[in-house]
């Protein structure tokens, strides 16, 4: 692996590890992960201190360095090879001089939209005195993977940009005090130098409660938080706060009349506006929230929350806390901006909190199954964040194919208009897959796992034992192959249907029921009839399964008495002529009767053949097997 593609790949593990993976890019990690090796932040302060968006005014991250005088450092990050991408960093950091002037001198930036990068750099240099903003020093930082950053940097167009970077940078009274650095492929080799972060920022939460020591070492404080402080964690983490969530915001179950965030937004709307309700009305009508940070310290009437090393996280109340955060910016603030009266009844309403204080990954994860199945939630929410579903998630990834584990991911960049989300589909242009589905796909083509985990997946995910079993290691060697199991599946329903049609004797067959021995006989078959340029197509993205769409007639051809005689064998296998009804499909015996009329009985499709190397464009072979 060349140097450039090692950063990449370390950029990404370092998202799936510490951000929110499902809803940012890689590109999105590149500031962080720079900031966090650099400078020894902790992930989560590495990603509150870089942007998530737009109207960043050119501000990719910062780091404000404690010295004599004061050093700002202002990062413009392109994970790109291309020169042009590089020539344009020059100039978003010659743009983002006159902001930071602006919020020296005034504190504000003028900007109808900030981005969260500009408040977390406002909230910043406020700390400063007089003295130091007017000796502060700047650090322009561009982060490139130009193979050839030497030729580049003597361009004339290369050369025009520092020019002009030096003038504005003069007339922005930097004169001497701002210079622009270049870190490329040699000097962004990381490695797996050891990381020790520097303690981070403790965030602010008004709070009334006790606490309440556990038998693990950990403890829980219980009582009422500020609900304009929750949503300050929002401003400070953005979605990463809501990274070790089960869920995203669900924006379409948002929209209902009778959703839970309609309701917090009317009773939000009844304190603030009209009146109607007391402020301390809101915690006795709202469900509340879970936070879990490293440590937490309560003094004089707040609670300090320490991030460590793991950050600040919302266990449950994602939906609360964004809700009340989009009240505030689309309404509290644009429609009411100069109401006193409205404002003081916002910082009077109070939320149901619980802050767990633990250092264990493992009661992270089970408070946040437990506490979200108030609302209905998927069993395969447990496992959401388990390192084989960040790993499978990362690795599909790389075949532009989105892995949905948390609910409401796919949502939530979908359905944004801002050009980084947009950004964003675009590289998953060869479709998503569902958590469970996937899980069905590999249980119904493993003949080690019961049918029935494929028919009925919360079987799977109910269970370690069941889990373990279906992602073991030996199923996961290939995502293209996952890719095609998932297709083969959906299209194998879409076949029967069409079969049940066209066949007599198959006429009253539930398609949706027998998909699923079909599809495990068909696995096999094809595997075993070497339809490599076929099952090629099928792992190369997430096709939709259409009946007229071109992979689910062929799947229709194979399962036909002239390639396989799966469709005989379904009516001479599961036809109960005494009943004259159909057997039950996920029946273990009349499967393995099955498998054996097939002289299937023997074959494997995940031990049998060597998918290792089949995700590899160049390196794949037309022909796994071994």
């Amino acid at each position: 692996m060349n140097d450039i593609d090692q950063i990449k790949h370390d950029i990404e593990h370092f998202l799936g590890t510490h951000g929110a993976e499902q809803t940012q890019s890689p590109e999105d990690a590149f500031t962080p992960y720079f900031l966090h090796k650099h400078f020894s932040l902790a992930p989560q302060e590495a990603f509150r201190s870089s942007s998530d968006g737009k109207d960043d005014a050119g501000i990719d991250g910062f780091y404000l360095e404690k010295a004599e005088p004061p050093i700002l450092w202002l990062v413009q990050a392109k994970l790109s090879s291309l020169e042009q991408s590089a020539s344009k960093g020059i100039e978003d950091l010659a743009r983002a001089l006159p902001i930071v002037e602006k919020i020296l001198r005034d504190g504000e930036t003028d900007l109808a939209d900030e981005n969260r990068v500009l408040k977390n750099l406002r909230s910043a240099i406020g700390r400063l005195d007089p003295a130091a903003r007017a000796s502060l020093r700047m650090k322009c930082v561009l982060l490139h993977l130009l193979p050839n950053a030497e030729l580049w940097r003597t361009r004339a167009r290369t050369e025009t940009l520092l020019r002009d970077f030096n003038t504005k940078a003069l007339d922005c009274g930097f004169g001497g005090r701002a210079d622009i650095d270049f870190f490329g492929p040699k000097r962004l080799k990381f490695g797996e130098r050891e990381v020790v972060p520097q303690r981070p920022e403790p965030a602010m939460l008004g709070f009334s409660g006790t606490e309440v020591a556990l038998a693990d070492g950990s403890s829980c404080w219980f009582g009422l938080a500020a609900l304009d402080d929750l949503v300050s964690l929002y401003d400070l983490y953005g979605v990463n706060l809501f990274a070790k969530n089960v869920r995203m915001f669900l924006h379409r179950e948002a929209k209902k009349e009778r959703s839970a965030s309609s309701h917090i937004k009317e009773t939000l709307g009844a304190i603030c506006f009209k009146g109607a309700l007391p402020p301390d009305h809101f915690c006795v009508m709202h469900n509340g929230v879970v936070l879990q940070a490293s440590g937490v310290v309560s003094n004089d009437g707040h609670l300090s929350l320490d991030p460590g090393h793991i950050g600040v996280s919302v266990l449950n109340g994602c939906q609360s806390i964004y809700t009340a955060w989009r009240f505030r910016e689309d309404v509290l603030k644009r429609k009411d901006a100069k109401d006193l009266v409205c404002r003081e009844r916002w910082m009077a309403v109070r939320v149901p909190v619980r802050v767990v204080a633990t250092h264990s990954d493992d009661l992270v994860r089970k408070i946040t199954v437990s506490t979200n199945r108030q609302t209905e939630l998927e069993s395969s929410a447990f496992w959401a964040h388990h390192p084989i579903q960040l790993e499978i998630g990362r690795r599909l990834k790389k075949l532009g194919v989105f892995y949905e584990r948390q609910d409401g991911a796919w949502e939530q960049i979908s359905r944004s208009e801002q050009p980084s989300d947009r950004e964003r589909r675009e590289r998953f242009m060869n479709g998503k897959i569902w958590i469970e589905d996937l899980g069905r796909a590999i249980a119904g083509a493993q003949r080690a796992v019961p049918l029935a985990h494929s028919a009925r997946p919360h079987l799977i995910f109910d269970s370690e034992g069941a889990y373990a079993r279906v992602f073991a290691p030996r199923h996961l060697k290939s995502v293209r192959l996952l890719v095609l199991l998932d297709n083969l599946l959906r299209a194998t329903k879409v076949a029967l249907r069409l079969l049940t049609e066209d066949v007599g004797y198959l006429d009253t067959l539930k398609a949706g029921s027998f998909m699923f021995p079909a599809f495990r006989l068909l696995a096999q078959y094809l595997v075993k009839a070497k339809e490599w340029d076929r099952l090629r197509d099928l792992g190369s993205s997430v096709l939709p399964a259409t009946r007229g769409s071109d992979h689910c007639r062929w799947v229709t051809r194979q399962l036909g008495s002239g390639r396989s005689g799966i469709q005989q064998v379904l009516r001479d296998v599961w036809w109960d002529a005494e009943e004259d009804d159909w057997a039950d499909p996920l029946e273990t015996g009349r499967l393995d009767v099955a498998f054996a009329k097939l002289r299937l009985a023997n074959v494997d499709i995940f031990g049998d053949y060597e998918w290792a190397g089949y995700d590899d464009e160049e390196g794949a072979s037309d022909n796994p097997e071994q």
